[in-house]
C-alpha cells in the first residue's frame, strides 16, 4: 500500500488551480505536467479544467433543491 497524501484545503486547492492556469497559460511553465508538479494539482483535474470540465459542485448546482443564495441564508 502506498503512502497517503494529506489532502490541501479545498480554497489552496482552487487557488492552485488557477495559479497553475495563469502559469501555464503566460507561457511560465513550459508544460501542464510542470505547471501542476509546481502547484501540486492533480495533472488530470487540471488537464480535464481545460478541455471545459467544470468541477463538481458548479456542475450539479442546477440539479439542488435550494439555490446558492437560498442556503447563504439558511
Amino acid at each position: 500500500m502506498g503512502r497517503a497524501k494529506p489532502r490541501v484545503p479545498a480554497h489552496e486547492h482552487k487557488n492552485n488551480l488557477k495559479n497553475a492556469h495563469i502559469y501555464y497559460t503566460n507561457g511560465v511553465e513550459p508544460s501542464i505536467g510542470s505547471a501542476t508538479t509546481t502547484y501540486r494539482v492533480p495533472y488530470g483535474t487540471y488537464h480535464d479544467r481545460l478541455l471545459g470540465t467544470q468541477p463538481r459542485v458548479e456542475a450539479h448546482q442546477s440539479e439542488q433543491i435550494l439555490s446558492v443564495e437560498e442556503e447563504n441564508q439558511l
